[in-house]
């Protein structure tokens, strides 16, 4: 896919957003993606008020147009590596010192795309990011 022919994958996790607010499962939601689902992710977390904080893995920076995420607010996680095949470091780095804090940027080394052998360290990531960003809501109530 390029350019914008990715809506369909927005409409679809758009829906499931609208599912999961039905069930009642609380006021705090956290979306992740990897590669292109992270530019879907990062779409939704920015158009839904229903989204909280969000974290892109392997970001296919600089294949898309991503105007939509600078003026974002919310806070937001980029995990990198050096040797990605969909992105380069120059590209991540130029989109991150674009978008508007609160923004952490994570680079994960001596890696790929697919984080072989990295899976737990990307996943401890991501999941101390969102319990940081959680702990820090509750406080502000």
């Amino acid at each position: 896919m390029s350019g914008e022919n990715y809506m369909d994958a927005v409409r679809d996790t758009r829906a499931a957003l609208h599912f999961l607010a039905k069930q009642n499962i609380g006021s705090r939601i956290y979306i992740a993606g990897y590669s292109f689902g992270s530019l879907v992710g990062m779409r939704i977390g920015v158009e839904s008020e229903m989204i909280a904080a969000f974290a892109s893995i392997s970001m296919p920076f600089g294949k898309y147009n991503l105007d939509f995420l600078v003026p974002c607010k919310k806070p937001k996680l980029i995990v990198y590596t050096q040797n990605d095949f969909a992105t380069t470091e120059e590209d991540t780095l130029r989109c991150f010192s674009k978008i508007l804090p609160p923004k952490q940027l994570e680079l994960i080394q001596d890696s790929d795309h697919f984080y072989r052998m990295k899976e737990e360290t990307v996943s401890k990531k991501v999941c101390s990011f969102f319990q940081r960003i959680g702990k820090n809501e509750i406080e502000k109530e």
